[in-house]
């Protein structure tokens, strides 16, 4: 059977359950053990909607402030409440839309230059897997920056990660019934979130 694995908590398997196992998994990815937070003494901090707290310093990474629930929102055309932010292998993920039809998921990593190449060359390996995707150098974007997109009778996907020093950032897009955002948006919504990195 034939894989197409968009992100790194999910796999879509194009059969006609796909739709609901697409569900099933990011609910399961986005619930359970609250957020974490950051006990840094040099971020102000004061309550958001949802629990999850607001940073108010220039820098972060934090996912769900690294791309904010309404910048989430203009860039799929969803309507996102607060994201729900979870540890994944060797970085954090914040998920919104988890259990609707456009999944976005912004997943940030930091380490030295080769733990993070080989963090890119798995999502490389991960999403290519099955030939569905082709990898698209985006150039001026960090130090460097992947898109990635695959349009099925299922759902269809859009993704970028981007290296930047000693943090990389992964946004993922999942949509049933419309399209995913364009390069040119990802690019634009990345180009922020980066700005945002220490």
């Amino acid at each position: 059977m034939s894989r197409t694995k968009i992100g790194p908590l999910m796999t879509i398997i194009p059969a006609a359950g796909a739709a609901a196992l697409l569900l099933a998994t990011v609910a399961a990815c986005s619930s359970g053990a609250p957020a974490p937070t950051n006990s840094s003494p040099a971020a102000a901090r004061s309550p958001a909607a949802g629990g999850h707290t607001a940073i108010t310093t220039n820098t972060t990474t934090d996912p769900c402030q690294l791309v904010t629930p309404s910048e989430a929102s203009t860039l799929t055309g969803a309507s996102y409440g607060p994201g729900t932010e979870r540890a994944i292998g060797p970085g954090k993920t914040c998920v919104y839309g988890s259990a609707t039809k456009n999944v976005f998921m912004v997943d940030v990593f930091q380490g030295s230059s080769g733990e993070l190449q080989q963090v890119r060359d798995n999502v490389t390996t991960e999403v290519t897997q099955g030939g569905h995707m082709t990898p698209t150098p985006v150039s001026g974007l960090g130090d460097q920056a992947t898109a990635y997109h695959v349009t099925t009778s299922i759902f269809n996907g859009a993704s970028i990660f981007v290296l930047k020093g000693t943090s990389a950032i992964y946004l993922v897009d999942e949509v049933t019934g419309s399209q995913a955002p364009t390069t040119a948006a990802l690019t634009a919504t990345a180009r922020t979130a980066i700005g945002r990195l220490p």
